[in-house]
This record gives C-alpha cells, structure tokens and sequence, in this order.
C-alpha cells in the first residue's frame, strides 16, 4: 500500500504528501511581501504531526524574516466537535483578534475560514480590510463559507494521486519506493489579502 497525505503516519508506510513546512513558509512569505508584520495563525488542536509541523514552520518563517514570534498570535480552537462551530468559539477567535492584534491571519487548515465566515456575515468583521485572510487547504465548501475564494497555499492533490500511482507502478516492476516523497503546495492569489 501507498499513502496519499499526512495522516497515519504510525503506519509506516511508503506516502506521498503535500509539503506542510514548504507550504505554510509559503504563505508567510507572501503575506510578509505584502507588509505584514503581525501575522497570526489559527489551528484546530488536532493529532498530527502535519499540525505540529505547520505551527513550527509558522513559527521559525517569523523569526527567519524578523517578525513578530508572539506566541499570541496563535490561536488554537477547540478540540471538542460540539464546540468547533458554536457560538462560543466563533466569539473567542474574534476576541483573539481584538486581543492579538494580527494583520493576517493564516488559516493552517479548512476550519479557520468556518469561524471568519460568521464574523463576515455577522458584519463583525471585514476581510480584507480588517484583516488579511490565506489558508492551506481549500475545502470544496470554502466559497460558501466565506463568501470568496481566499489566497492559499493549494494542496497537490492531483499531483499527489499521480506521484501515489507512478511509484505504485515503479514498485510494482521491482523499485522499492521512498519512505516519502513530498510535493509542494503553490500560491493561488485572492482577494482576502490586502497590502498592510
């Protein structure tokens, strides 16, 4: 068996997956290059070492461009699935941002945008013009939740089941595959980043 993505990784098995450091230093850098200097990012507190990942990357990308390492500037929701989306939890991320201050925030994954998706709605908060908005991982709903396609770093999905099958093949006539084989994610523009 081969797997795509970054779950199981207790499996050892061979994988391809998407680039999780490579693709938040991504985003980083793009929000930095529009001025940025407080850039904010928000997880879900999940298992997975790709979350970890994502945060450090986060976290060493500030301090290799001289930002702001404000551990405050993280925002972890809730773990709990009865609290994800509720009330409660869409107030506590919009007192993270009256608090942290950030200019950008960086969606490390799909549910960030559920919680920016309300506060726009809502008229508590406006993007970009109150704060800068990209993500990695573009859920198929993202457009109804948020009312436009944000800037991302985009997931190699195809890429991913393609490279899966060309090793899968390769294996098949005698080439033992690498442990692992990350592809990188890649910068879509749009229109939830402003310039600082």
């Amino acid at each position: 068996a081969i797997l795509a993505g970054t779950l199981y990784p207790e499996l050892e098995l061979p994988r391809v997956s998407e680039d999780n450091r490579g693709g938040l230093a991504l985003v980083v850098r793009k929000l930095a290059e529009a001025g940025h200097r407080r850039i904010g990012l928000a997880m879900r507190r999940w298992v997975g070492s790709w979350l970890f990942k994502r945060h450090e990357q986060w976290h060493d990308t500030l301090g290799e461009l001289g930002l702001d390492r404000d551990e405050g500037l993280m925002h972890w929701l809730s773990m709990s699935d009865d609290r994800v989306v509720s009330t409660e939890s869409v107030d506590e991320f919009a007192a993270w941002i009256d608090h942290a201050r950030p200019t950008a925030i960086i969606g490390g994954h799909y549910l960030p945008m559920v919680h920016l998706g309300h506060l726009m709605r809502a008229d508590r908060l406006r993007v970009p013009q109150d704060v800068s908005y990209a993500t990695i991982d573009l859920h198929p709903e993202v457009e109804q939740v948020m009312g436009v396609r944000p800037a991302a770093a985009v997931l190699p999905l195809r890429e991913m089941g393609r490279k899966a099958v060309e090793i899968a093949a390769a294996w098949h006539d005698g080439t033992p595959p690498p442990a692992i084989t990350k592809l990188p994610m890649v910068w879509q523009d749009g229109p939830t980043v402003a310039d600082a």
